[in-house]
């Protein structure tokens, strides 16, 4: 059985404006996952997983700081892509200056390889309890 999850954050940093990191992940088979190794602790997946088949989300899962710092210190240094064409690279801190001097706004900037280039977002997409709730 292959699960598919995609998961969205949006932050919204007055130095930085909003910023928004999906995550997408499979995995081929249903495992039995270590919960204990989850960077989110005290989470009932059941009701998390209850909650988002009855609404279609759940609200109450938030990363921990020392994640959200890792996800800005990365955000703050890596390309992310104007309206995700390769060739309207800029780091995400430039963007007006990035938006003057292509002549446009961009409706969105997107990170590619993100899984691969961060770490934390990697530890996101392999989170057992994360993974626990998709199954």
């Amino acid at each position: 059985m292959a699960i598919n999850v995609h998961l969205c954050s949006i932050f919204d940093f007055p130095a930085l404006g909003k910023i928004s990191c999906q995550v997408f992940f499979s995995k081929e088979e249903v495992k039995n996952f270590d919960l204990n190794s989850s960077i989110f602790q005290d989470v009932n997946v059941d009701e998390v997983a209850e909650s988002m088949k009855s609404n279609g989300l759940h609200l109450g899962i938030n990363l921990p700081e020392p994640a959200v710092q890792e996800i800005l210190d990365f955000c703050a240094k890596t390309n992310c892509y104007g309206d995700a064409e390769h060739q309207l690279g800029f780091i995400y801190t430039e963007k007006a200056q990035a938006e003057q001097k292509c002549g446009k706004t961009f409706n969105m900037a997107q990170c590619f390889n993100i899984n691969s280039l961060c770490p934390i977002i990697n530890k996101l997409a392999n989170d057992p309890v994360l993974l626990e709730i998709a199954t």
